[in-house]
């Protein structure tokens, strides 16, 4: 299934790299960006291809974002 996310950086500092997570079900990704840069303020939306291996489990995927200098946060799709 195609997924759309919206990432912003609400901090005061530039977050790197910034990483997206999906757990809790068996799958494979594929973002349209992993591993970038956020300046302060900046938002980015990426599109995300998932192969669900357990379809019937999706439901209980958490996504997350999260940066070397920035805590994980839950996203939702």
């Amino acid at each position: 299934s195609t997924l759309r996310l919206r990432v912003r950086n609400a901090g005061k500092l530039p977050a790197f790299p910034v990483s997206l997570a999906i757990e809790g079900t068996k799958r494979a990704f594929n973002a349209s960006d992993n591993l970038f840069w956020l300046k302060p303020g900046e938002t980015r939306e990426l599109t995300v291809e998932v192969l669900w291996r357990e379809p019937g489990t999706s439901a209980q995927a958490k996504f997350s974002v999260s940066a070397w200098n920035a805590p994980e946060v839950e996203v939702k799709p």
